[in-house]
């Protein structure tokens, strides 16, 4: 399971880790939901720290 996730969330080339765009900063906390819908190059957990990085900024 370890490998799996790591690979998932961390190894695969074709996940985005450039910059956020304004169109993902809009989402909400449904990090699985978004990202199997809206941002499948970016992983659940990318997602919520991203959230929680805005938050933590306003």
């Amino acid at each position: 399971k370890q490998c799996r996730e790591r690979w998932r969330n961390h190894l695969r080339p074709e996940l985005n880790k450039g910059d956020w765009t304004v169109e993902e900063d809009e989402f909400s906390t449904k990090w699985a939901q978004i990202s199997e819908l809206y941002m499948p190059l970016r992983t659940d957990n990318d997602i919520k720290n991203r959230w929680n990085s805005i938050v933590r900024k306003s």
